[in-house]
């Protein structure tokens, strides 16, 4: 019932505030089967439920974020299992290759628990998976550490763990068009 992700205006900016990941192609085939206000129908919710269904992907793009293959490189996650795909850094206006765009815990261990090998490092079409739209977006759900802070100009998490003891991060937006490292706050948990 609630919003798969939200758009406001202040004056003439605009701030967009998602889950996981803002991505246009997943919004764009979200659209028709959500509510007014961006909530799922029951279409949307069997849909969804459709491994595989292009409702079923848009819904895990903008809820988890984009995942890539890693070309037969796998590592076991913080709970063991092996992982032969990685969620990319969409937010990344710089990153080309594998190695730039996949991430992957640090200390992570190859699925045999031998170190990691390095990813490739040749080029991979991210047509539509980097963010490039010049309106600013917070979103969650890729655990961070550290100091809070913008990613680009127009991209940042809030999402410090607070779940894992880590800090319960917010953003005040005041209509900028860049988001500004003094905007956030935080407390620990």
């Amino acid at each position: 019932t609630i919003p798969m992700w939200c758009e406001v205006s202040l004056e003439d900016s605009r701030l967009r505030v998602v889950h996981a990941c803002w991505h246009n192609a997943s919004i764009d085939a979200l659209q028709p089967v959500l509510t007014p206000d961006l909530a799922l129908t029951p279409v949307a919710v069997v849909e969804g439920s459709r491994k595989g269904s292009p409702i079923y992907e848009a819904i895990e793009n903008i809820l988890k974020g984009p995942e890539v293959n890693m070309g037969g490189v796998a590592y076991r996650d913080r709970d063991g299992h092996p992982r032969r795909n990685a969620r990319l850094q969409w937010w990344k206006t710089s990153a080309r290759s594998l190695r730039d765009l996949a991430l992957i815990p640090s200390g992570a261990r190859g699925a045999d628990n031998l170190p990691l090998p390095f990813l490739a490092d040749d080029p991979i079409d991210t047509n539509g998976l980097i963010y490039t739209d010049d309106v600013p977006v917070l979103f969650g759900h890729y655990w961070q550490t550290g100091t809070p802070g913008v990613y680009s100009p127009t991209t940042a998490s809030v999402d410090f763990s607070v779940a894992n003891e880590g800090h319960l991060v917010a953003y005040r937006w005041d209509g900028e068009r860049e988001l500004r490292n003094e905007h956030f706050h935080s407390v620990k948990a």
